[in-house]
């Protein structure tokens, strides 16, 4: 009987550890969320101005946004990388070496335009003709065609493809957001004011953050 007791209270005793040493789903570990890796290309700089209208250039209206897209960013599961941070000369090899050496999950560029025609206006989007991640770029533009226009009173086109040597040689899903028209007043006005700078750069990054 005394044998009997003490092997019923030895299986007792292994059927107790056993039980305290699995977790329980409260307690099991939790799985860290992706950590997304976003470049942002100013396109343009240094001696290239791009588009311009007066004294207002492409290449500081972009460097203006990109570089408030950096410093609004919070969520440390986002990497925002710059192509270039600064008024600074960057050919179209060294951003994509930039791109590409980063592997990232998205390629933003970011660009204005101008028109002989000063009644032209919008937002224009681009991907690549020929990408083997063509069809992960059209769902960002897609996603940034919405953001736009649920947060902003532009007209944004159909998206395009186009042949730009970003979109061709980043061999991750890369855009083109041509954020408007500096030759069209209500456009130019609107790019190159700080408040409505800000909400453009929230509107990209709450695209980035439509990714996860």
């Amino acid at each position: 009987m005394k044998k009997s007791l003490n092997i019923l209270l030895a299986a007792a005793v292994v059927s107790a550890l056993a039980f305290i040493g699995k977790p329980s789903p409260k307690t099991a570990k939790h799985e860290e969320p992706k950590k997304i890796h976003v470049v942002i290309d100013a396109g343009h700089g240094g001696n290239d101005f791009g588009a311009s209208f007066e004294n207002v250039t492409e290449k500081d209206v972009v460097a203006q946004i990109t570089n408030k897209i950096k410093q609004l960013n919070k969520n440390e599961n986002v990497e925002i990388i710059l192509t270039r941070a600064s008024d600074e000369p960057v050919t179209l090899q060294q951003r994509t070496e930039v791109i590409n050496a980063s592997k990232p999950d998205v390629v933003i560029s970011l660009h204005v335009t101008a028109s002989k025609d000063s009644e032209r206006s919008g937002v224009g989007l681009y991907i690549a003709k020929e990408n083997a991640s063509k069809q992960r770029a059209m769902e960002l533009a897609t996603k940034m065609s919405a953001r736009i226009k649920k947060n902003h009173a532009f007209h944004v086109s159909e998206i395009n493809e186009a042949p730009f040597y970003v979109l061709k040689n980043s061999q991750a899903p890369a855009i083109i957001v041509e954020l408007g028209y500096l030759t069209n007043e209500g456009d130019r006005h609107y790019l190159t004011d700080e408040k409505q700078q800000l909400r453009i750069a929230r509107t990209i990054l709450e695209c980035v953050n439509d990714l996860r």
